[in-house]
């Protein structure tokens, strides 16, 4: 059944119960359509398959091919739904790209030696490189920016850290606690689809950093630098 069909089956269920004196009934029909067939709803569901598979420790042409579809989609239909989200997927995959670089170079190196056998290498897993990467500044620091509130839709503006209240700028020193996948930029930045390509790394979800500096950007968008620090407790997590 087409997302068309859906949509004209909604809309007629919804006028059929209002003219009936039953506008609840009509809301009710309504809303299950709107949480199980609307892109956002459809996006959600997207971003939670493939977080879950980012942190599957296989090798990097397992993950590669097991994210590589999935990515591809979310990236087409949800890119401006949750441009954070995007970022981070993009990110994930030019690492498992570099990852299956470095493997056939590794085989050379160990096959080089004269009269021995090439070496068996295992795949590289990428578990030490996507889940939770947070990268390096340029001067070669583990330090970067993030985005302090959410902006994936439905959830726009919400504290994206326990320990920050949206509206506000945390204190210098203080520690806060990805409640979400955090994208770690190199500088405040946009987080869309022309700027995915210049992410430094990921914060992942219950992840602690300390705060360095913060501000808010032009665009009215609370902003920290950070690095990254140990969790004074284990907080809820949302994913």
């Amino acid at each position: 059944m087409t997302w068309m069909h859906w949509e004209k089956t909604g809309t007629m269920l919804q006028g059929l119960g209002a003219a009936l004196g039953i506008p609840a009934a009509a809301a009710g029909v309504y809303g299950v359509y709107h949480a199980s067939f609307s892109t956002q709803g459809t996006c959600e569901t997207q971003r939670a398959a493939i977080l879950t598979n980012i942190d599957r420790n296989v090798p990097a042409d397992a993950k590669r091919l097991l994210l590589q579809k999935d990515i591809h989609e979310f990236s087409k239909h949800c890119a401006s739904v949750d441009p954070d989200a995007h970022a981070i997927f993009q990110s994930v995959l030019r690492e498992t790209e570099k990852a299956l670089h470095r493997a056939p170079a590794q085989s050379r190196t160990a096959s080089a030696a004269p009269d021995q056998p090439p070496a068996a290498q295992p795949a590289e897993p990428t578990h030490a490189v996507v889940a939770g990467n947070f990268g390096v500044s340029a001067s070669g620091e583990k330090r970067g920016w993030v985005g302090l509130d959410r902006r994936d839709a439905g959830h726009v503006g919400e504290s994206a850290f326990d320990g920050y209240s949206a509206g506000t700028l945390p204190a210098v020193d203080a520690v806060l606690t990805a409640l979400w996948p955090a994208p770690v930029w190199p500088e405040p930045a946009v987080a869309s689809v022309s700027d995915q390509a210049r992410i430094q790394g990921r914060l992942a979800a219950g992840g602690c950093v300390r705060v360095l500096s913060a501000r808010t950007s032009r665009s009215g968008r609370a902003w920290a630098e950070v690095t990254p620090a140990d969790c004074p407790k284990s907080p809820v997590v949302q994913r």
